[in-house]
């Protein structure tokens, strides 16, 4: 079993469990119904039905709406023409860490660029800067 398939199996039993004590507290202890095989059966077998089933509808979504989010937030910290991260995603960075540490960024300013969209079209520029991009997110020998 995955780890995903895991949680939403546990949250799954979690709320069932909840269901069947919930029910069994409105039922006999706030209307004061009386304990006899039919009021049992109904009480406890209602969230054996119901709760499963909503328990796993809510944790399928609540996986499927985390995924999304961890999508969202990986788009937003990359720049969409090359996919490398922006520059507010290193300032972060670099503002977390703790001040011994040492580190290093390059920032490249690509000179006379306009000349390069002007003659080949911005198709060819943004293949250039993907290309110098890919490049230059390559680890650097020390």
């Amino acid at each position: 079993m995955t780890k995903n398939k895991i949680q939403l199996w546990s949250f799954g039993v979690g709320w069932t469990g909840i269901s069947i004590i919930l029910s069994i507290i409105i039922t006999y202890g706030v209307a004061g119904a009386p304990v006899n095989r039919t009021t049992l059966i109904t009480t406890i077998g209602s969230p054996l039905l119901i709760a499963p089933i909503a328990a796993i509808v809510t944790g399928h979504m609540m996986l499927k709406f985390h995924i999304l989010n961890q999508k969202l937030q990986r788009a937003l910290a990359r720049d969409h023409l090359t996919d490398i991260y922006d520059r507010k995603y290193f300032a972060e960075r670099l503002e977390a860490l703790p001040p011994e540490t040492e580190a290093s960024v390059l920032m490249v300013d690509v000179g006379h660029f306009k000349q390069v969209n002007d003659t080949y079209g911005h198709f060819v520029g943004h293949a250039v800067i993907r290309h110098l991009a890919q490049t230059l997110a390559h680890p650097m020998p020390e």
